[in-house]
């Protein structure tokens, strides 16, 4: 793990909405969710959990996956907002945990570390620590999407991609005459409504 490759990363895409509230987490915190998941945290993420944690992306950061996702979606690019973390609330991750164990159709090898777009989520794998998103309606044989081999790489996959702006000025609208028509007679009629009942 590059510590300070990963924090700048962090840093620079975080919304750090959580302000003075920002602590260190302890080994005791760490280890509880351990012993939740009968998993050992691998270092990346526990340095995530340590020092950021319930975190929100700023705008236009997308994530584009190590490995094709091969989804209806047919996209390249994704959201995942937020991340999980130890501090109290929606996005807290031991909530999260709890909400989806022993739910018929999550995997149980996977554990959620994040929402994507859409009601999705982002998982990590108990047995190796790998990043996989979960499409909650692609059907039970092809929902998980292997995208990452650790957190820090799912992480440094993100990056900052503009929104292309509709250029709204140059649209021009074309209606048939008939139609027109309709629309002139249904605008006189609301605004001799508006005045009778004036």
């Amino acid at each position: 793990m590059n510590e300070a490759r990963l924090r700048k990363q962090l840093e620079e895409m975080l919304d750090f909405d959580l302000g003075n509230v920002r602590r260190e987490w302890d080994d005791d915190s760490i280890e509880k969710i351990e012993a939740m998941l009968d998993f050992k945290l691998p270092k990346d993420y526990i340095f995530y959990l340590k020092y950021y944690g319930n975190d929100y992306f700023k705008d236009d950061y997308c994530y584009t996956p190590s490995y094709p996702v091969f989804s209806q979606t047919k996209k390249e690019k994704y959201m995942a907002d937020p991340l999980f973390g130890l501090y109290d609330g929606h996005n807290n991750l031991e909530r999260a945990i709890n909400r989806f164990k022993g739910v018929e159709y999550f995997p149980e090898e996977l554990f959620p570390i994040g929402d994507a777009q859409g009601g999705n989520l982002v998982c990590m794998n108990k047995e190796d620590g790998k990043i996989y998103l979960w499409f909650h309606d692609e059907g039970v044989d092809n929902c998980v999407f292997l995208v990452d081999d650790s957190f820090e790489q799912f992480i440094m996959n993100f990056s900052y991609h503009e929104e292309e702006q509709s250029d709204m000025e140059n649209v021009k609208i074309t209606i048939k005459p008939e139609y027109e028509k309709i629309f002139r007679k249904a605008v006189e009629d609301f605004k001799n409504k508006k005045l009778k009942a004036k």
